[in-house]
């Protein structure tokens, strides 16, 4: 028999306590927490319509899926509401990122595995650190240590 106590006992002893969270919790993170906590659980309700037409073999429950894809879409709303943001506003950043991923307009591995429309890493530490040292001089020195400290072997630092 597996002793669980002591990764029990680990557990218990890094996680946060729900008291701890609710003490700290704000009501406009009370409803992001609702809305995200709907979003997936509606999510999950589609996924199951789908399986059930896939894997079972079972007709496609249409207004099941319509009624599903609504909730989601209330609940996305209401996360993005919480957020200032607008459905338009991320439907414009999708397709600004997937036409830099895809620039032929059209899927394929090599694009999707390449993702061109992420910065390197060493880029994403070059710009955190350039946020942070106003002198430009400094910046050089300072992207360059941080740059060998993350990539040792950063082709662009050598």
């Amino acid at each position: 028999m597996i002793q669980n106590a002591p990764y029990e006992q680990f557990v218990k002893s890094i996680a946060k306590s729900g008291v701890e969270i609710l003490v700290q919790l704000t009501p406009l993170q009370a409803s992001m927490i609702h809305m995200a906590i709907g979003v997936s659980g509606e999510a999950g309700e589609l996924l199951d319509a789908i399986k059930k037409h896939a894997i079972y073999q079972k007709q496609l429950d249409l207004e099941n899926v319509k009624e599903e894809a609504g909730d989601i879409l209330f609940y996305l709303t209401g996360l993005l509401n919480d957020l200032g943001l607008t459905l338009n506003e991320c439907l414009e950043a999708n397709v600004d990122k997937l036409s830099r991923r895809y620039p032929e307009r059209r899927y394929t591995n090599e694009a999707a595995i390449a993702r061109a429309d992420k910065a390197s890493a060493t880029d994403n530490h070059q710009i955190k650190t350039l946020e942070l040292v106003e002198d430009d001089d400094l910046a050089e020195v300072v992207i360059e240590k941080v740059c060998q400290l993350n990539e040792p072997d950063c082709e662009s630092c050598q």
